[in-house]
């Protein structure tokens, strides 16, 4: 499986996102809470996760998400006009 990329949530559009009940715990990290993604008619369940209130070892992860490549076809970055 390869490595989570964290990304800062200001640069996702969280409104293709929708939190979930789904949770689990990392025993590194804290509990883990899961957003399914929905864009153009597709949805991908429990897809992108963020940890809320993360360990304090891994206190710079906060506010930042994740995703599961093999439920995404594409994580992408537009450009926009400045």
């Amino acid at each position: 499986m390869p490595s989570a990329q964290y990304l800062p949530r200001e640069d996702v559009t969280m409104s293709y996102l929708s939190h979930t009940t789904h949770s689990t715990h990392c025993p590194f990290k804290g509990d883990e809470s899961y957003f399914t993604v929905s864009v153009n008619g597709k949805t991908a369940e429990n897809a992108a996760w963020t940890f809320e209130s993360p360990l304090v070892s891994v206190a710079d992860i906060k506010d930042y998400i994740t995703f599961y490549s093999e439920k995404m076809d594409a994580i992408e970055k537009f450009p926009f006009a400045s």
